[in-house]
């Protein structure tokens, strides 16, 4: 009965994916531009990228045994997919820096940026901590789940499975206490010490490993229970995101737990018939998700040159999804899959 259900999928699961993208593509584009109304929706969707790695976690092993082969077959496509997009989105800006003044108002200077991404510090964040490149400001993402693959390709042969919590808990407790140590101290900290495949990539693959292992027990406290907690985790999210007029956890406990809920949330309907709809929103959740910088950063950069207000950076993130929407105009589409 698990093999049927996982092959078949969870629409509950595809919709939700949908959801993040979208709020991904709001984060994306109007940032704090909108109030603070468009500030509570940008600390939500920080929730997206955790959903994201719980749901490749759970379908990480498929639908029968993960043999060694098929482990490594699963980073070898999270490498693939993350160096393709990393190489479009490398070539794509330097096509926008590359172009005139006149044109590209705002953008930053081809050579400067070149040297500073070429830079010895720039290629270590690049390469060991999975900084994003250029305008593709989400491909962290990409770089994080290739790397949280093979930690868990080497999890698996080292036969940890039975250590799958605690070791999820105790790292995502480590990067809790790293942001709050950062902002007790009123420092910053790089995007990328926490954004990585260390601190929450590889806990939030094994915590969703985890989750199909317990489904059922996950699955007595009813979808109103689920709903709650997601409810009021992700609420919680936003204190925690702009408690003190700034930003305080990028990742914190309400954005994790709440993030944790709506994937549980969709245990529920595991098994459901599939709808038709289901696999087309998996496809342009993923269209979306990969696609959306190439529209947004250009309107980006001629939004800000000509000090345009909320409604240009909110037309951003819908030409995004319209032109995502026609699939034949989205650039270089990568099927979706389970994962």
């Amino acid at each position: 009965m698990e093999q049927k259900t996982l092959a078949r999928g969870n629409n509950a699961l595809d919709l939700l994916r949908l959801a993040c993208a979208f709020g991904v593509v709001w984060t994306h584009a109007v940032m704090f531009h909108a109030g603070r109304l468009g500030n509570a929706v940008y600390a939500l969707a920080h929730a997206a990228p955790p959903v994201f790695l719980l749901i490749s976690g759970y379908y990480y092993r498929g639908a029968g045994e993960l043999t060694p082969a098929r482990a490594r077959g699963k980073f070898f496509r999270f490498l693939k997919m993350a160096l393709k997009w990393l190489a479009i989105y490398f070539a794509y800006t330097v096509f926008l820096y590359a172009l005139p003044e006149r044109v590209m108002p705002g953008a930053p200077a081809l050579g400067d940026w070149l040297r500073s991404t070429f830079a010895p510090r720039s290629l270590f964040s690049l390469i060991v901590l999975q900084a994003p490149l250029g305008v593709g400001v989400h491909l962290w993402y990409l770089s994080t789940a290739a790397v949280a693959a093979l930690m868990m390709m080497f999890f698996e042969r080292l036969r940890l499975r039975r250590w799958r919590l605690p070791v999820a808990v105790g790292l995502l407790a480590a990067l809790l206490l790293i942001e709050l140590v950062v902002n007790l101290r009123r420092g910053t900290i790089p995007p990328e010490v926490i954004r990585n495949a260390y601190l929450i990539g590889f806990p939030m693959m094994l915590l969703g490993d985890w989750m199909r292992d317990h489904r059922e027990r996950l699955c007595r406290l009813p979808v109103w229970g689920w709903s709650a907690i997601a409810a009021a985790a992700l609420l919680f999210s936003v204190w925690e995101f702009f408690g003190s007029g700034a930003v305080i956890l990028e990742y914190g406990a309400g954005t994790l737990i709440g993030a944790f809920a709506l994937v549980a949330l969709c245990l529920h309907f595991d098994g459901a018939p599939r709808r038709p709809w289901a696999s087309f929103a998996r496809r342009y959740s993923q269209d979306l998700y990969l696609g959306h910088m190439l529209v947004i950063a250009p309107l980006q950069f001629l939004a800000a040159a000509h000090d345009a207000g909320a409604w240009a950076y909110i037309a951003a993130a819908l030409a995004a999804c319209v032109v995502c929407l026609l699939r034949g105009l989205c650039p270089l589409r990568t099927p979706a899959k389970g994962s």
